[in-house]
């Protein structure tokens, strides 16, 4: 389907805008089209390296190709990136994401606690909620370690 909507509309290929390319990457990132998604961040990171999501697309897509050291690579760079706080905060959800796949569940959930800290989580338009950042597939690691199991529970 994804295929049929670039042939049918190529200009999405071409679209300048960072926010599109990362739509766009991350689409294929889903699908599991990494060879496709990987050439989308590239092109991302190159026009901005202080984009969160490009960068932390591209360590994801490191560790999924067995790459440790690019991914600690891309780690150290969004680590160092000198953000406002709700776009520090996708910086880290990226690192706890990458701790996640790496299995260090301990610094996966720091990061997590850290990303909340900078504000994701409270329905601001970075992080889409909570609930929508513990989801993702890279968290399923951390599947009954019980400080990750604490974070999911409802606080009331």
């Amino acid at each position: 389907m994804l295929a049929r909507f670039v042939t049918a509309h190529p200009s999405v290929m071409r679209d300048t805008a960072i926010d599109a390319q990362i739509a766009l990457g991350a689409i294929y990132y889903d699908l599991g089209r990494l060879d496709s998604a990987r050439v989308v961040f590239e092109r991302c990171a190159a026009r901005d390296a202080s984009t969160a999501a490009c960068r932390g697309h591209l360590g994801l897509l490191a560790l999924r190709r067995g790459d440790r050291a690019g991914a600690a690579r891309i780690d150290a760079e969004l680590a160092a990136l000198d953000l406002p706080v709700p776009l520090k905060a996708r910086a880290s959800i990226f690192r706890a994401r990458m701790a996640a796949v790496s299995g260090d569940r301990m610094a996966a959930v720091t990061l997590l606690r850290t990303a909340i800290a900078q504000g994701a989580g409270i329905g601001n338009p970075i992080d889409n909620g909570l609930a929508v950042i513990l989801g993702y597939p890279e968290f399923g690691t951390l599947a009954g370690y019980a400080s990750f199991e604490a974070m999911r529970r409802p606080t009331n």
